[in-house]
């Protein structure tokens, strides 16, 4: 007998509902909808069961091919599995018209309630969870809801509670999380209901910090490492400070602030100076305090305490030994000469040989080598010096010499791992010379570690190549090294080894003297450039930077600036050039009848291809006066042209609607003309932002599904085994790639980043507007790790460098045609510049920013 819980009535084991209509089987139906026999009509009989069939113990299963009807003949609704799921803050008494938004604090807990109704026409089980929060975040009660069908006198409605509960950890960050809560039936064994929910996590502050060591000694300084730890879940920005008992001594940090991500930790290199030397006497303690603090933080700072130990100079004892010393070196200072002739270094047939005459006179051959042309003399050659030959000058004197240059170009072969011997003759047999050697003296076998210019640059023939050794070690560390073999080996081998730590130092000036600075003191240059607001050319500083110790035998970066890229886009009516770090016109495109939009540039940063009325045109920008030259016919519905990523090729790629429907075309540049080869995604038309990959194998465009108004969009991703080919059967009909199943919610467009590591997006999705999101290339679903960023966007484009995004902020909707222009660092996205006001379509010049 089964008691009803409703009525407390006895039936019978085989009766599905109560005479007051409570169904009593609560077990899962497999799948089948369940009658008990007292409400069978009379002309259905129940199908027989599989006699082998294995049931668990106490599950009662009756097959029929009819629902589920209620007492009283109340007839659930039709249609298989369906349920609803309505959502509300506990505050409310009605459920939300949208997407419900709260916020919570990380340890603590946020509610959501939610009603869950049956309305298939089976009894059914639900349970309820929550997608897009980790497991352990979330807990629902109660789990499961069981519910009879819609409109029987049962239950066929609850109401559930939803606690949301991040941990106060670093993975719980603060941003807006787009969560689902998911309503799976049991008996389907599918999801039939979901309903959207933001949680924002708010930020916490949680800063620690260490000092290493516990004390440190020096007689002029002392050094220590800071170290702080961001525990929080959003990025710190921490200013650090110190101070000593006595108030006496100086401070100085590597970096005065950092910045700290979530979860991550940052060495902070701190020198401590004293008031004064200690000429003669005892050591003095200091002890000193290195306070950590966060930037806008309620909380206290962090404070951690070391000793900074002053030694002297000399012991007590030698105050009476010090007269006689300084006696003797007083009188080794008047015999020792203090002038020397400067040799004529134009008769050295190169620049090795010249530094060889200079360190035996006792003067300092500068190693700017200036380059200039001259007819009459052979590539290499010294042809002047200064001061000039038989000048008397203190020794040490620095004497430069102009070298004679050949016309054309030569590659620069590399010459790492040989000895200054064997690198002479390398460098001969390519047109070239061997330059100053450092560090002074050279040991005679030593290899060179490494090379100014670098390997593979294009210079002018005759040009001098600077080299590095690699520098002694003691021990092993020195064997290891005289025992690499050729190629970047040496280098290697000599930056590994353990060696006495080096501070490097501020550099300024030349390329070439900062690197002799760096080879005297046991460090091997190299050189790289980067792009930088300062002239090209200039030193721009180190990597590691000034300030930081590490081991002798390292590589230390030396960047010079390749210059700044421009800054294309247009105000719909003309396409303009600007320094974007100023703001200032460099140069615009003639004016046109037509209007000017959509610029691209060409893969040496030379021209610019736009759109002008639908015909695309070609625009030298470096040219005064350069007009543009068509390459698409009068009357084309050209727009949205992407070059390559190539200086081996120009391709250009561009979005043709002529004749209805956009379709992707590719084309090689040719003479003032396109021969095109387009394809398509069926069902799809390609509107606008098309993006290459840097390695030439993937394109993104935007699409816009066929009649829908314009309110089902999404990416598209083309891709071919054949890089930058112009054949559209290599690209095939593309992918979707993003999700189109909410109408009006999508992503808008992409861009990947110039190492083909991410992507830029700009979407809706979750948001109530289009925003930037930053994601792993290939992540197109905006789920952790991708960073949903609180910046507007409707067009997005990448520096060639990849450390600045430029993007196009119109109406949140994107339904203007234009906005605002601004430049912003993707790894600080709350520092925005802006570059324009009414402007669209934000293009970088390409710039060389490699080594």
């Amino acid at each position: 007998m089964t008691i009803c819980p409703s009525c407390g009535r006895e039936n019978e084991a085989s009766r599905d509902f109560c005479e007051c209509g409570e169904y009593l089987r609560w077990e899962p139906t497999q799948f089948v909808r369940t009658l008990g026999s007292a409400h069978r009509t009379h002309d259905t009989a129940p199908l027989p069961v599989e006699r082998d069939a294995t049931l668990a113990p106490g599950v009662h299963v009756v097959v029929s091919p009819q629902p589920v009807r209620a007492p009283g003949g109340v007839r659930p609704p039709r249609g298989g599995g369906r349920a609803a799921l309505l959502l509300r803050l506990s505050d409310d008494e009605a459920a939300a018209a949208g997407p419900v938004s709260l916020r919570v604090t990380p340890g603590e807990r946020a509610v959501v309630l939610g009603l869950v109704r049956n309305e298939s026409d089976i009894v059914d089980s639900y349970e309820i969870s929550v997608r897009g929060l980790p497991e352990g975040w979330w807990t629902v009660t109660p789990p499961i809801a069981y519910l009879v069908p819609y409109g029987t006198s049962g239950t066929y409605e609850q109401e559930v509670q939803i606690n949301l509960h991040p941990p106060r950890t670093p993975a719980a960050q603060a941003r807006p999380w787009a969560l689902e809560v998911v309503a799976r039936s049991r008996a389907h064994a599918a999801e039939l209901a979901s309903a959207p929910v933001t949680l924002a996590i708010a930020r916490y502050e949680d800063v620690g910090a260490k000092l290493a060591p516990d004390r440190a000694s020096g007689r002029l300084k002392a050094r220590f490492v800071l170290t702080v730890r961001n525990r929080a879940n959003a990025r710190a920005e921490v200013q650090l400070d110190a101070l000593d008992a006595d108030g006496e001594c100086q401070f100085r940090f590597a970096t005065p602030s950092v910045t700290i991500e979530p979860g991550q930790g940052v060495e902070a290199p701190l020198t401590v100076f004293p008031p004064r030397q200690i000429w003669l006497g005892r050591p003095q303690d200091r002890p000193v305090l290195v306070s950590a603090i966060p930037a806008g933080a309620a909380e206290s700072p962090v404070q951690v305490r070391a000793v900074y130990r002053q030694r002297a100079w000399l012991p007590w004892w030698l105050a009476v030994v010090a007269p006689i010393v300084a006696a003797v070196a007083a009188a080794l200072i008047l015999l020792a000469p203090k002038q020397t002739v400067v040799p004529n270094l134009t008769q050295a047939q190169n620049v090795f040989d010249a530094q060889k005459l200079a360190d035996k006179a006792g003067v300092t051959l500068s190693p700017q080598v200036d380059l200039v042309q001259n007819a009459s003399a052979k590539p290499g050659s010294i042809v002047d010096q200064s001061p000039g030959p038989g000048t008397h000058v203190k020794r040490g004197t620095i004497v430069s010499i102009q070298v004679a240059k050949g016309s054309g170009t030569v590659k620069v072969p590399s010459v790492a791992g040989l000895t200054a011997v064997t690198a002479d003759q390398a460098l001969r047999a390519a047109g070239l010379q061997l330059g100053a050697v450092s560090p002074q003296p050279p040991a005679p076998n030593a290899p060179i570690a490494s090379q100014i210019p670098a390997p593979q640059v294009a210079v002018a023939p005759g040009t001098p190549v600077q080299v590095f050794l690699a520098p002694k070690l003691a021990g092993k560390a020195k064997a290891a090294g005289a025992g690499t073999g050729a190629g970047t080996g040496a280098g290697r081998g000599a930056g590994t080894a353990a060696g006495k730590p080096v501070v490097i130092p501020a550099l300024s000036g030349d390329l070439r003297t900062a690197a002799q600075r760096l080879s005297q003191l046991g460090l091997i240059p190299t050189s790289a450039k980067r792009i930088a607001p300062s002239p090209g050319g200039a030193l721009v500083g180190t990597e590691p930077a000034a300030g930081a110790t590490v081991p002798a035998g390292s590589q230390v970066k030396l960047l010079v600036s390749a210059g700044f890229p421009a800054l294309a886009y247009d105000d719909r009516a003309t396409v303009r050039v600007v320094d974007p770090v100023s703001g200032r016109l460099r140069v615009a495109a003639p004016p046109s009848l037509q209007p000017q939009q959509e610029g691209t540039w060409s893969p040496d940063g030379s021209d610019v291809v736009f759109s002008q009325g639908g015909q695309l045109v070609i625009w030298a920008t470096g040219r005064p006066g350069s007009q543009p030259a068509a390459l698409t016919p009068s009357g084309s519905d050209d727009h949205d042209p992407a070059f390559a990523p190539s200086a081996r090729v120009s391709v250009l790629a561009f979005i043709d609607e002529h004749g209805g429907g956009g379709r992707l075309c590719f084309a090689a540049l040719g003479p003032n003309q396109l021969n095109p080869d387009c394809t398509g995604y069926p069902g799809f038309a390609l509107t606008h932002q098309i993006s290459w990959s840097p390695d030439g194998r993937a394109v993104l465009v935007a699409g816009v599904k066929n009649g829908s108004g314009g309110s089902v969009f999404g990416l598209i991703e083309f891709t071919s085994n054949e890089p930058f080919t112009t054949d559209a059967r290599a690209w095939g009909q593309g992918r979707l790639v993003t999700d189109t199943s909410r109408v009006g919610h999508g992503i808008l467009a992409g861009a990947f980043s110039p190492d083909g590591k991410q992507v830029a997006l700009v979407s809706n999705i979750g948001t109530g507007g289009f925003y930037l999101f930053l994601a792993p290339r290939g992540d197109f679903a905006l789920a952790p790790p991708a960073q949903a960023t609180a910046s507007p966007a409707c067009q997005v484009s990448w520096r060639p460098d990849g450390h600045e995004l430029a993007v196009m902020q119109a109406d949140l909707l994107c339904k203007e045609s234009s906005g605002a222009i601004l430049t912003l660092d993707p790894t600080q996205l709350n520092l925005e510049h802006r570059v324009a006001t009414q402007a669209a379509d934000p293009a970088w010049q390409p710039l060389a920013s490699g080594g």
